[in-house]
């Protein structure tokens, strides 16, 4: 069986960039190319150890993080919080964290 895929599209303009089956190498290498270029994660997926994200432009600072502990996650927030960043992309799985801030 193949991986079903659900997606809204919406108005919007500027680049946009879709990559899904990544390895944990493959995603590093995308985000460190389309940061540089103004653009950040809208959208984060880990399935399988596998890696699914949307680009989108944005602007300002990304923390990116997974295979967090339940403390972990806590204490990357208690970081970012005061920061002014802001969860964007919270996944839990098998008591393990994902989150992007910005």
């Amino acid at each position: 069986m193949t991986d079903a895929f659900a997606t809204v599209w919406r108005p919007g303009d500027g680049t946009q960039w879709v990559h899904w089956g990544m390895s944990e190498d493959d995603f590093k290498a995308k985000d460190s190319t389309y940061f540089p270029q103004g653009l950040r994660i809208t959208t984060l997926l880990i399935k399988d150890g596998k890696f699914a994200a949307v680009w989108r432009p944005g602007d300002g600072t990304q923390w990116v993080h997974w295979g967090m502990s339940e403390d972990d996650f806590k204490a990357k927030d208690s970081t970012y919080f005061p920061q002014g960043l802001r969860i964007t992309t919270l996944l839990i799985k098998d008591g393990k964290f994902a989150a992007v801030w910005r």
